[in-house]
């Protein structure tokens, strides 16, 4: 069986120094909304009890679809959410949404991982393998780097040009 509040510790922590958790969309005055780290978020695995239902796993599948169609606030709402859905005593599926503005598929996965391995951790006292990642500012930094070399030119105009022969093609 899963244990929520081990779970919430772990998520806790993986979204602490992922840091994709705490990300947020910020109004910035200029053409371009920023993401931001925004420390003051914290990331609640929410939980939900489908085990009395005639059919746990069809009635979590559909919160789940439900949960997916809700329309996203990007200045407001979180860009990730996760749940633990009970569906029996030993039978639980955890779900997690985040937006791509957050999260591409490598992220998602690199974050499953670490909440497993803090997880795994925490159940057996121990402390989780260092995280082999790069902060958000790291990141941020070298995306400023690249938008401002002579590559990025290069690459600009390749695509660019690539892009409008495909289309007349």
């Amino acid at each position: 069986a899963v244990d929520g509040d081990i779970m919430q510790r772990a998520v806790a922590v993986t979204c602490d120094e992922t840091e994709s958790g705490l990300l947020r969309l910020v109004d910035a005055g200029d053409d371009e909304p920023h993401v931001v780290v925004d420390r003051t978020r914290t990331v609640t695995l929410g939980r939900r009890d489908f085990s009395a239902a005639d059919d746990p796993r069809a009635a979590a599948m559909t919160w789940i679809d439900e949960h997916r169609s809700q329309v996203t606030d990007l200045f407001t709402d979180p860009l990730l959410e996760t749940y633990l859905l009970r569906l029996g005593d030993r039978h639980h599926i955890w779900y997690c949404w985040g937006h791509h503005l957050a999260f591409d598929g490598y992220a998602a996965m690199y974050m499953m991982l670490r909440v497993a391995q803090h997880y795994t951790a925490i159940v057996d006292g121990d402390e989780a393998p260092p995280a082999d990642i790069a902060s958000m500012a790291d990141i941020a930094a070298l995306d400023a780097e690249y938008r401002s070399s002579d590559q990025f030119d290069r690459d600009r105009a390749h695509w660019a040009a690539t892009l409008l022969d495909d289309a007349h093609a």
